[in-house]
């Protein structure tokens, strides 16, 4: 497998990076950025559908071109509901809803995102948790077994509840499902998906926060010399891209496996996920570390990305389900082949 990236690869990054540092610089990173205007941006830059089949309506890339643009946009620390609208456009297009596609690749609604099982039709019984669900028209469960979208849902009793994440939307409450259209794995794995595109969100973070930490190093002098002299923050530097480095190797070539549908694929993507997420949770912390009391104020950006990592982190199934997932597998494997 050839995880070197291509001419167009290179081209589709180099265009994101230039577009995100224009839209979201890290100098603003402590707004809070309407909804309705990032939704539009990136739904006229294509990114809700990068690769969603063109006949449908999307660009009709691969998922290692979205994986790509997912990581600049951890870079810049994009609100994650671009990460929802995108897996929300996956789920449409896998259910065949045709209007809800359109919905979600125009960024005229959002999709929230709900990591539990289904909603029984007319149900409300059961206290949920929804993520990214700021006025969202649609509602997406992910579960390893599969997912469920739903294109018609009430909230009954729900509020807001405060994120650490000031860009991301959290509902607490009663939500009632009025129409539930299912997909299974085997038709689509969504898990997946989302799987990658969070793990190419937390590599971007670790790669941001890294260059972050170095460019400080090599301005902030102590005694005469830049503090990036000195042992105890060149060593953490150090380490902070051999993380990073370990996190893009796996994302790459996961993304890869799962866009040739390789064996092993789904394990790929969630061990990506698991690497990247604690690289980017490192990396975050020494980058704090390095620039000392600045770092954990309100003013500088620092603390931002480690609240994003946070957030990520409770998605899906956790660390410790995917570790559990991960070692399950490994062990079943060799047993076998045992």
């Amino acid at each position: 497998m050839d995880l070197t990236l291509t001419q167009e690869q290179e081209l589709i990054t180099e265009q994101a990076r230039r577009v995100l540092t224009d839209l979201f610089p890290l100098e603003g990173l402590g707004k809070k950025y309407p909804e309705q205007q990032w939704r539009e941006t990136a739904a006229e830059l294509g990114w809700f559908g990068i690769s969603v089949p063109q006949s449908a309506g999307g660009a009709g890339y691969t998922l290692v071109e979205e994986v790509l643009v997912a990581q600049e946009m951890g870079r810049h620390l994009v609100p994650s509901g671009v990460l929802a609208n995108a897996i929300g456009a996956h789920a449409a297009f896998a259910a065949d809803s045709a209007a809800a596609l359109a919905n979600l690749l125009g960024g005229s609604s959002s999709c929230a995102l709900v990591f539990d099982e289904p909603i029984a039709a007319g149900g409300g019984d059961i206290t949920r948790r929804a993520y990214c669900a700021e006025s969202a028209g649609y509602l997406l469960g992910l579960t390893v077994q599969g997912a469920w979208f739903c294109e018609c849902w009430e909230a009954m009793g729900a509020g807001t509840t405060e994120c650490v994440d000031r860009d991301t939307a959290i509902w607490f409450g009663m939500l009632e499902s009025l129409d539930v259209k299912h997909v299974p794995r085997e038709q689509a794995d969504l898990y997946s998906v989302l799987t990658l595109l969070v793990a190419a969100h937390a590599s971007g973070i670790a790669l941001a926060v890294k260059e972050m930490a170095v460019n400080y190093a090599k301005e902030r002098e102590q005694f005469g010399v830049p503090v990036g002299s000195f042992q105890a923050v060149r060593h953490p530097c150090a380490l902070m891209a051999i993380r990073c480095e370990a996190a893009e190797s796996q994302l790459y070539y996961a993304a890869a496996a799962c866009a040739e549908g390789r064996p092993g694929a789904a394990w790929e993507a969630r061990a990506s996920r698991l690497i990247a997420l604690d690289a980017a949770e490192f990396c975050c912390r020494v980058n704090i570390q390095v620039h000392g009391g600045i770092g954990i104020t309100d003013e500088h950006p620092a603390h931002r990305f480690l609240k994003r990592v946070h957030l990520l982190q409770c998605w899906l199934n956790g660390r410790e389900g995917e570790l559990r997932y991960l070692l399950h597998q490994e062990y079943e494997e060799q047993y076998a082949e045992g």
